[in-house]
């Protein structure tokens, strides 16, 4: 797994029931995605390190695929998480928001 030794000693808590995500799959807006999935977890734990260890719940496909070939222990907090994802899949917001202005004209 990609998370830090420190990470992956974080229990979840007592309890805890993971929402149900809409999966990212390497289109549409990531930021929106991130939003979305924030909302999600701030109600089921409003503990960083557990949305951190969460997050891969969330995405399927290609999005996945690139969560999992992270290096082995690279993923410390959501926030590092959050930032390589919008890394990786930050160019897809233009073409979301050109995709969205298009079928508005239509």
């Amino acid at each position: 797994m990609s998370f830090t030794d420190r990470l992956d000693g974080v229990p979840l808590p007592n309890g805890f029931i993971l929402p149900q995500f809409t999966p990212f799959n390497g289109t549409g807006d990531p930021i929106k995605h991130l939003q979305g999935f924030l909302a999600k977890m701030t109600i089921a734990s409003n503990d960083p390190d557990i949305s951190a260890k969460a997050f891969s719940n969330s995405l399927a496909d290609r999005a996945l695929d690139w969560y999992m070939a992270l290096p082995l222990k690279s993923i410390d907090s959501y926030q590092q998480t959050a930032d390589a994802f919008i890394a990786k899949f930050g160019s897809a917001i233009q073409k979301y928001q050109d995709e969205r202005a298009l079928m508005d004209i239509q």
